[in-house]
């Protein structure tokens, strides 16, 4: 999978017409509130990018001239470069997913990646508007550097707004992931994820640290991880906790 498989995605759809119009300034009064960030449009029917800020190249690091393609939303992308790739694919599906009905503006995806500098970026994006067919026509997207703001330790990302739930399941099923995790599970991942200690967790659910230790062994093995703050970060990412 690479940016060009994300420009077919969006070339490919069947769109209708679009009969409204953008009124640049105002979006850039509702979004842009500090210099740091980068506000940019996607016009998903010809897959082509319009930054509305001049510093979306300083955000982005890019240093070159680009023809308003998309592949510079992923060419400064750091270690991650794979994995944020995959979700921007899946996200982008669940964009085009006209049964769905994403609230427009109100339903938005955050993501937090390093880029090949070693700076922080905050990712927002939501879809703008749609056309006669349903389908997303255009996105926005919101670059915020945060590096020394925000501590970096992995890729995350989050679905926010009144329909989060509806797209995250479809997202979920997108991208293959199945829920293997008991509610027992769930709890317990939950408060690792607040610093607590396997003692503390035992005191707190009245069970024996044994059966804690248990749990968080079972849950390692069934999601195929290598600790549980690897299980951790993927169950938060799919929405489990």
């Amino acid at each position: 999978m690479n940016g060009q498989s994300i420009i077919q995605e969006h070339l490919a759809q069947k769109y209708g017409t679009y009969e409204g119009s953008l009124c640049i300034e105002s979006i850039l009064h509702k979004y842009l509130h500090f210099p740091n960030e980068a506000v940019y449009i996607i016009d998903c029917q010809r897959a082509q990018l319009e930054p509305l800020t001049p510093n979306f190249n300083r955000i982005t690091g890019i240093d070159r001239t680009h023809q308003n393609e998309l592949t510079p939303l992923y060419e400064h992308i750091g270690g991650d470069f794979n994995e944020v790739l995959q979700f921007v694919h899946s996200v982008i599906k669940c964009g085009f997913d006209a049964g769905l009905d994403a609230a427009l503006e109100n339903d938005y995806t955050m993501c937090l990646y390093q880029t090949s500098d070693e700076r922080v970026i905050m990712k927002y994006t939501t879809i703008l508007e749609r056309d006669t067919n349903g389908l997303m026509r255009y996105s926005l997207g919101k670059l915020t550097d945060v590096t020394g703001l925000i501590p970096f330790k992995r890729f995350v990302y989050q679905f926010l707004g009144p329909s989060s739930t509806r797209v995250q399941l479809r997202f979920n099923q997108i991208q293959g992931y199945e829920s293997v995790l008991s509610n027992r599970e769930r709890e317990i991942l939950d408060y690792i994820g607040k610093g607590w200690s396997s003692y503390q967790i035992s005191q707190h659910l009245y069970i024996s640290r044994l059966t804690v230790d248990k749990h968080c062994r079972n849950m390692i093995t069934k999601m195929n991880v290598k600790n549980t703050q690897e299980a951790l970060y993927i169950a938060r990412n799919h929405g489990e906790i």
